[in-house]
């Protein structure tokens, strides 16, 4: 980039420029699953790592890594980050083992964004 050199699908994905690379047909149903997913998430934990990106990564790093854990504090003190750490010892308790220590609750965790929990998860975090 810093060359002005075009590059292939393939080449950003090597060098990190991209996520994922999609067939052209199907660009838009991707986008859309995407957004869905980062639509369950809360808005307040993605608006706050978005924060910590955009303002900490053009600062020095001592600098962006406290705009990180001020954000990651303000987070952790919401409803639903005591919510979501409650569960998660709820669910330690009941199990008797760390969640993500199960491979298969970790595959969960990374596909959903969230760590399945003990505790009803009906309730859509917004």
């Amino acid at each position: 980039m810093l060359e002005g050199k075009p590059f292939t699908p393939a080449e950003a994905l090597a060098n990190g420029a991209v996520d994922k690379v999609v067939p052209q047909d199907k660009v838009v149903a991707q986008a859309v699953e995407l957004a869905e997913h980062f639509g369950r998430q809360s808005k307040g934990s993605v608006a706050a790592a978005k924060r910590s990106v955009y303002f900490g990564g053009s600062m020095r790093l001592e600098d962006g890594l406290h705009v990180e854990r001020a954000e990651f504090f303000t987070r952790v003190v919401s409803k639903d980050g005591q919510e979501l750490m409650l569960d998660y010892m709820e669910t330690t308790e009941a199990t008797g083992e760390l969640p993500l220590y199960n491979p298969d609750t970790y595959a969960q965790a990374l596909a959903s964004g969230s760590v399945p929990g003990h505790r009803s998860t009906k309730t859509t975090r917004r």
